[in-house]
């Protein structure tokens, strides 16, 4: 696909739509386009104001989503490796926060925390070329993205054999910038 930011005004009309008809839109993969920080902005900023997220806890479970999937209650926002890369992509993420729009960033197979709207993967926040980038793991919040100050704050999570992301396990809290 080659997706670029005009796709993204249809898409955040039908997160509006889908959840306004009660039907939210629980995972969006757009990994791979060329969508800019402007593009991955308005999705973000959709999914906040389309009323659809978090989903009630006591929503039904979504089979559709698999086993693994299925309590989902936030948004899945898949955005990472586009072409050309988004610059900087833990700023945008703070510029979100900054303006009411928190991002959690949840390893996969983990659940977002309650409160989450909008989740994303770590290697969105991963500067292109940037060294030990690829995959890494850790718990919920920050600590994912350049140096292992998060990590060393709190005293836990690391990357894989020692590289330079880590994740602090423990409770679910909204994306910080380390």
């Amino acid at each position: 696909n080659r997706l670029v930011d005009t796709t993204t005004a249809v898409l955040a009309e039908h997160l509006h739509e889908a959840s306004a008809a009660g039907r939210p839109l629980m995972q969006l993969h757009l990994s791979g386009n060329a969508l800019t920080a402007a593009g991955v902005r308005v999705l973000i900023e959709a999914a906040h104001r389309c009323g659809g997220y978090p989903r009630a806890a006591g929503a039904a479970n979504l089979i559709s989503l698999g086993r693994a999937d299925m309590g989902r209650r936030a948004l899945w926002l898949r955005t990472e490796h586009q072409r050309p890369p988004v610059p900087d992509g833990k700023a945008l993420l703070k510029q979100c926060e900054a303006n009411g729009f928190p991002v959690h960033m949840v390893p996969k197979g983990e659940v977002a925390p309650p409160e989450a709207v909008v989740q994303m993967h770590f290697a969105f926040t991963v500067d292109p070329g940037e060294e030990g980038g690829g995959w890494g793991y850790g718990g919920y919040g920050g600590g994912y993205g350049k140096g292992d100050a998060y990590a060393a704050e709190k005293g836990k999570g690391a990357r894989k054999g020692g590289g330079k992301f880590a994740g602090g396990g423990g409770k679910a809290a909204a994306w910080a910038a380390a």
